[in-house]
């Protein structure tokens, strides 16, 4: 996960500093977890498509 990696970690304290909700959908752990207000444990190929599925219709 690029979560992993600082660079990614930093953009998610930005948005939980402003208060904003933040979710995940990883396999496994990621640096950002306890800011997250949703996290889904699964893989982003099979679960982004039902997502962009459920918020189009």
């Amino acid at each position: 996960s690029s979560l992993m990696a600082y660079s990614a970690f930093r953009l998610c304290r930005a948005v939980a500093d402003q208060g904003k909700p933040l979710i995940a959908i990883n396999l496994g752990k990621t640096r950002a977890d306890e800011m997250l207000d949703l996290k889904i444990e699964g893989s982003c190929e099979r679960l982004l498509p039902l997502l962009a599925q459920q918020l189009t219709h």
